[in-house]
């Protein structure tokens, strides 16, 4: 209803007021040359009166019509900012997550054996199978020290989804080969479990199903890469994100890494 007069006014307001305003003047005029030449003319008296009124009128008037185009221009207003409001947000999400996510080529083994140096609460790590030629961090057993909680995910290697994985990885390659180089990595990986001088805080687990990402994250930092066709993951591109930046992420991550985890029932190597 307010909109519905609000358009009147903007329409004809200002033809209508102004023409009332001339037709009061017009009256009171004409009262005052009568009254100049009759000072007890009645019908002056009464033209004041009418003049007055009508310019009252226009007044009264151009008040409201001012009133409801304030109140308009005030709802348009807040309109304005509550969209200026929704773009920011928006924008702000958009640039964070660009600017909060770091893109490497390859794995960064250095930046990996920094942050596991530096772990306080946990580190938690998924992937095939371990590196052949590091299968651990190097600086794995400083966080173990300290009674940070590691868990570890690796595919069971006799699993149909490991030779999956194997073949996609080294197409073409024969199958004893491709096994072999699992073996291979398991064989370090028990070398350097049993080399640390402190593994309470360690398990490790073989999973019949793969996460679909490898997975190293300590603390509230995360490192992400994927399962490249004809390459191994750590060849491929990794993502460098802090879980307060992208906690929607982070969450999916984690639940997934959880689930698989208490799940697992396979070989444990500690």
């Amino acid at each position: 209803m307010n909109d519905r007069i609000t358009r009147l006014f903007e329409q004809y307001g200002y033809v209508i007021y102004l023409l009332n305003g001339l037709l009061g003047l017009i009256f009171i005029l004409i009262a005052l040359l009568t009254n100049l030449a009759d000072k007890k003319n009645i019908l002056a008296d009464s033209l004041v009166g009418l003049g007055v009124n009508i310019l009252s009128v226009s007044v009264v008037f151009l008040i409201v019509e001012r009133f409801f185009s304030f109140n308009s221009l005030k709802h348009e207003k807040e309109q304005l900012q509550e969209l200026i409001g929704q773009l920011r947000e928006t924008n702000s999400m958009l640039t964070g997550n660009l600017t909060s996510v770091k893109v490497h080529t390859r794995y960064p083994t250095d930046l990996v054996r920094t942050k596991v140096s530096a772990s306080t609460r946990q580190i938690r790590i998924a992937g095939s199978w371990p590196k052949s030629t590091e299968a651990f961090p190097s600086t794995i057993d400083e966080a173990l020290r300290r009674d940070v909680s590691v868990k570890v995910i690796y595919l069971n290697p006799n699993s149909v989804t490991a030779q999956a994985r194997l073949k996609s990885m080294m197409p073409g390659t024969p199958k004893n080969d491709r096994t072999s180089r699992v073996a291979v990595a398991f064989s370090s990986l028990r070398q350097v479990i049993s080399r640390l001088e402190k593994k309470d805080t360690l398990e490790i687990k073989l999973s019949e199903v793969s996460l679909s990402f490898r997975l190293i994250a300590c603390d509230s930092w995360f490192l992400i890469g994927f399962y490249w066709y004809g390459k191994t993951s750590a060849e491929g591109t990794h993502f460098e994100f802090d879980k307060n930046a992208n906690p929607e992420l982070v969450k999916d991550i984690m639940n997934t890494f959880d689930t698989v985890f208490n799940d697992t029932t396979n070989i444990s190597f500690t």
